[in-house]
């Protein structure tokens, strides 16, 4: 594709079409077919073709001589899926952005940071303020949600053991975000002031602040995860809700 965003075709070096769509190509091999059938670049093109006939959907699988061929990005429930983890992530912030004020983790909270590895490995109890909140990362991470987002920027007091002062720290554990005990750190980060300062992008509570860059990272989510296991996933989730008293 030219810098315009016009195709060009790596054959002939004409625009509006691809090297396997190319006429010029396609008439160069039937004229190479009616001397020799069995040439290499015939079989070549052959192949080329029936590959791109039987064509599967890298999520759902089809593509079979019963349903319409397409690919992942036009795939319909590729799209039905990521509008229900959109939905899902309009909760998992709703929560989050509650969570961040209740517990007073605003920008300019003063923080103790239990266990902080300085100079020569040593551990001590260091202060810092909550300098900023990346709020791209909190979002539902979905089948990973074992962990809770990485998102809370310190700046500390003392240098750490590679010599940084800024420090990135999860937010606070909550059981409606994180799927496991585990990653709990009510124990090694305690506020000392507390701060509601928590002022969320414009758009951000529905999925609005990045939109092409969230449904992109939701798509690769989705795929890397496969059609079976999301499907099965959404479904448990769903059935959750339902169960749970308003």
């Amino acid at each position: 594709m030219s810098w315009n965003g016009t195709v060009t075709c790596s054959h002939c070096w004409e625009q509006g079409h691809n090297r396997s769509k190319c006429p010029a190509r396609e008439q160069k091999i039937e004229e190479l077919r009616k001397e020799d059938p069995i040439h290499p670049h015939v079989e070549r093109y052959d192949r080329e073709q029936k590959n791109k006939k039987s064509r599967s959907c890298g999520y759902c699988g089809s593509g079979n001589k019963n349903s319409k061929s397409h690919n992942v990005r036009s795939c319909p429930e590729m799209k039905e899926h990521i509008e229900v983890e959109i939905d899902n992530n309009k909760i998992y912030r709703a929560v989050a952005y509650e969570h961040l004020k209740g517990t007073g983790f605003g920008v300019g909270a003063l923080i103790k940071v239990n266990n902080y590895t300085v100079s020569g490995y040593d551990t001590i109890e260091a202060l810092g303020f909550v300098e900023s909140i990346d709020w791209g990362k909190i979002s539902d991470p979905g089948r990973y949600g074992w962990r809770m987002p990485q998102a809370i920027v310190v700046s500390m007091q003392k240098e750490d053991y590679y010599g940084r002062t800024k420090d990135l720290i999860p937010i606070p554990f909550h059981p409606e975000l994180c799927q496991s005990d585990n990653d709990n750190h009510s124990d090694k980060y305690e506020i000392v002031v507390s701060s509601e300062k928590v002022d969320p992008p414009l758009g951000w509570f529905d999925m609005k602040d990045r939109p092409k860059e969230l449904r992109s990272k939701i798509r690769e989510m989705l795929k890397d995860e496969g059609h079976y296991y999301v499907k099965h996933r959404q479904e448990r989730r769903e059935e959750a809700r339902a169960a749970t008293p308003e």
